[in-house]
């Protein structure tokens, strides 16, 4: 048995209708509470993965608001300072992109997904008033390095970056261990 705090939605009118997130590609139903720990997806310390999130609407005109937490320690609570990895609200699908962070204990750890209605929870824990809540597993590898001689491949320069903190509000830092002194860099940050 799991000591993860309980969180269940009232998914009626407002529900998550898909989750897309490296290997993982579930559709599901109004569950209020998606306990699909049973489905798991392989990421490396560093990794950028992208994802895409559906809801499920009674009311098209509704803004949704997600969040997804990982259990980066392992210690089965989703700590909101480190934890929180990502946060969008929306009328209709997102599509973004979040980085497995470099202090990330690896081995399986668990990923929660909460949807809800005219405003973010505070905190994992919290019930969604409308919406719902998923749950999956991930399993976290060390991070890709390069052979000797090998060509560095983009997965491995994804892996060179700190980019700081993750969601980020007002300013983001950025550090590339790869740059060559001198070489010329174009970074490009979209909102």
């Amino acid at each position: 048995p799991s000591d993860y705090c309980t969180s269940v939605g009232n998914a009626s009118n407002d529900w998550i209708s898909r989750v897309v997130f490296n290997t993982i590609d579930n559709a599901s139903d109004q569950d209020e509470y998606g306990d699909y720990t049973a489905i798991s997806t392989r990421v490396s310390i560093g990794q950028a993965i992208q994802l895409q999130l559906e809801p499920g609407k009674t009311n098209a005109s509704d803004d949704e608001y997600w969040r997804i937490w990982i259990d980066y320690n392992q210690d089965e609570t989703f700590d909101q300072g480190t934890e929180l990895v990502y946060s969008f609200f929306g009328k209709g699908n997102v599509y973004g992109t979040l980085f497995v962070q470099d202090d990330a204990q690896t081995g399986p750890t668990r990923m929660r997904i909460a949807m809800q209605r005219d405003g973010y929870l505070e905190d994992a824990c919290e019930n969604p008033s409308f919406g719902e809540v998923e749950e999956y597993t991930l399993i976290i590898n060390p991070a890709a390095t390069a052979r000797s001689g090998a060509k560095t491949s983009q997965t491995n320069l994804l892996s060179d970056w700190q980019i700081a903190p993750n969601p980020a509000r007002d300013f983001l830092n950025v550090q590339w261990s790869g740059l060559t002194t001198g070489a010329p860099v174009e970074l490009e940050v979209v909102n």
